[in-house]
């Protein structure tokens, strides 16, 4: 069990740095800066802990342990969490979240709506308002 999740987390981080890389050499112009390496290992390492964390949760039979103090969430929930926010934190610096690729002016974002609705909110519609 303990090495297929490795297996599993090895392989589902590879494949998100391969994303990741491919991301960055375009936002880049091509190449990925050398002096980049060190978050993008950081990056990976993290990706891995969580992805490691959440199989390990996912396999769980109960996600309650018993203490001293009466049934407690098992503490690999405090783990994945730190691990996510560490992600998260690392994500947003490098500009790879949705809301800091748009403010930060690294995706495109639609210019012209042509729906109905974006029509009728912009005013651009020929109905005779009254």
């Amino acid at each position: 069990m303990e090495n297929n999740v490795k297996v599993k987390a090895e392989r589902e981080t590879k494949k998100f740095m391969k994303d990741v890389n491919s991301y960055l050499a375009r936002k880049a112009g091509g190449k990925v800066p050398p002096e980049w390496a060190c978050s993008c290992r950081l990056l990976g390492e993290y990706y891995k802990q969580f992805i490691t964390l959440t199989t390990l949760i996912e396999s769980l039979d109960d996600y309650f342990v018993p203490s001293k103090y009466g049934n407690v969430l098992n503490p690999l929930f405090g783990a994945r969490d730190a691990a996510a926010r560490r992600l998260e934190r690392l994500m947003v610096q490098m500009g790879m979240t949705l809301k800091e690729a748009s403010r930060m002016d690294m995706i495109d974002v639609a210019e012209e709506d042509d729906s109905p609705l974006a029509t009728f909110l912009t005013g651009k519609d020929n109905i005779e308002k009254r």
